[in-house]
């Protein structure tokens, strides 16, 4: 996006400040990233990388305020929905692993 002389203010850096995306770039970026399956959404606990993340980028992830101030507002949207999938399933696994951690009833538990 940089060798196209777009202005800074019309996209957004990564955390590192090593990679610029254009908002057209990010909006399509966001959009794919919120439509990923849930295991993958749940391995970046729904958040949006940097699009070079796959080739290395450590980068953190973009912050909600930045991704919604750059992409409509129905993108933004998706994106949170699929940011809230993936911690409503952290905190079902959570609990799973709660539960299955208790000490069994005294006397058996039977009904």
């Amino acid at each position: 996006c940089l060798d196209d002389d777009i202005p800074e203010e019309e996209g957004l850096w990564c955390s590192k400040g090593a990679h610029f995306t254009c908002n057209l770039c990010l909006e399509t970026h966001v959009a794919t990233q919120a439509a990923e399956d849930p295991g993958k959404l749940q391995g970046r606990k729904g958040r949006v990388l940097c699009p070079l993340a796959p080739q290395g980028c450590e980068a953190a992830p973009f912050s909600h305020t930045d991704l919604a101030r750059r992409v409509p507002e129905e993108v933004f949207a998706r994106y949170m929905r699929g940011h809230e999938l993936a911690v409503e399933a952290r905190v079902v696994a959570e609990v799973h692993q709660a539960i299955a951690a208790q000490p069994p009833p005294p006397g058996g538990g039977g009904a």
